[in-house]
């Protein structure tokens, strides 16, 4: 199970050009979010297939089609849109 703890308050006290130096910044996630919605198609590089039922924050909850996986939360950075 992966598990992502929410950014720090102190975040912001980062210069800019180092938070995108290491992707502490927001926009990177939010991107990322952009490029999936509930219902695409999508494929895991171990699980195969499957469909988006539901985003939250970088997680998908995803339906594969092999029944030996069923529905997991994958993190979006580990699918892609097929």
């Amino acid at each position: 199970q992966t598990n992502y703890n929410k950014i720090s308050r102190f975040i912001e006290e980062i210069p800019d050009d180092l938070k995108k130096a290491y992707s502490f910044s927001e926009a990177g996630r939010q991107d990322l979010r952009e490029k999936f919605d509930e219902g695409d198609s999508v494929k895991h590089k171990l699980f195969g297939e499957g469909t988006i039922l539901e985003i939250r924050w970088d997680l998908a909850i995803v339906k594969f089609a092999n029944p030996t996986f069923a529905t997991r939360k994958v993190p979006l950075r580990l699918v892609e849109k097929i």
